[in-house]
């Protein structure tokens, strides 16, 4: 039970928020970039969102029925992959990216709260969480897009086309965060007005988050405690 305890607090500390933050940034600039569209490549990609989520999940303060429940939707999502893998059926990858998503925005929220309530916290803490909250957002703008993309293919124009040897879902992390950076390169053209809309959404979400809530917890460090 002291092990468990020892383990269990591993997750509620700067370590926590510090792995997540580290296994987020290799599967987005490391994993994705370099898997290509093998069997393989889909393990790794699998293995590396079911970490996320669960050391997401394991990162923030919850009540025990609430996380239950949402170590049940982690169950969900694997098998959901898992028949994808088996059965290719464009509705159930549909569902596991819809349900992957939706899981993500929850982690956001509960790491949001963490890291900006009046609750003592450390000033790593609210940078390592901060900072994972702002690639989480390119992550989930990234899978829309690759919805949208499977949906309708028509609905992006690629000034060179997709290299059938890179990860597909590659493509629009990389257009989301240049969306989210305001880069705005123009080599993928999004044609879909509701694109459009999500384009413009995240390109606003970008500098914003950077410019309020990161010079929010600045504030923090520098204004005297009473």
């Amino acid at each position: 039970m002291g092990r468990f305890k020892k383990y269990f607090m591993f997750w509620t500390d700067d370590k926590g928020v510090l792995f997540l933050l580290i296994s987020i940034t290799i599967l987005i600039f490391i994993v994705y970039p370099l898997i290509g569209n093998s069997e393989l490549s889909s393990f790794i990609t699998n293995f590396f969102v079911i970490v996320i989520l669960v050391s997401g999940l394991m990162s923030v303060d919850m009540k025990p029925a609430s996380k239950k429940i949402l170590i049940f939707s982690i169950v969900l999502i694997v098998i959901v992959s898992k028949l994808g893998e088996m059965y290719e059926q464009n509705f159930i990858t549909h569902l596991h990216i819809f349900t992957r998503i939706s899981f993500l925005w929850i982690i956001i929220v509960l790491i949001f709260i963490k890291v900006f309530s009046n609750t003592p916290k450390t000033f790593f803490y609210r940078i390592a969480g901060s900072l994972t909250i702002y690639l989480l957002i390119g992550f989930i703008w990234a899978n829309m897009y690759y919805i949208f993309y499977l949906i309708s293919p028509d609905s992006f124009h690629f000034e060179v086309p997709i290299d059938p040897d890179v990860n597909v879902l590659y493509n629009f992390i990389y257009f989301s965060f240049v969306s989210l950076t305001t880069l705005g390169l123009g080599d993928i053209i999004p044609l879909h007005p509701m694109l459009k809309s999500l384009v413009i959404m995240e390109s606003t979400i970008g500098p914003l988050y950077l410019a309020v809530l990161i010079g929010r917890l600045v504030s923090k460090r520098t204004t005297p405690q009473n």
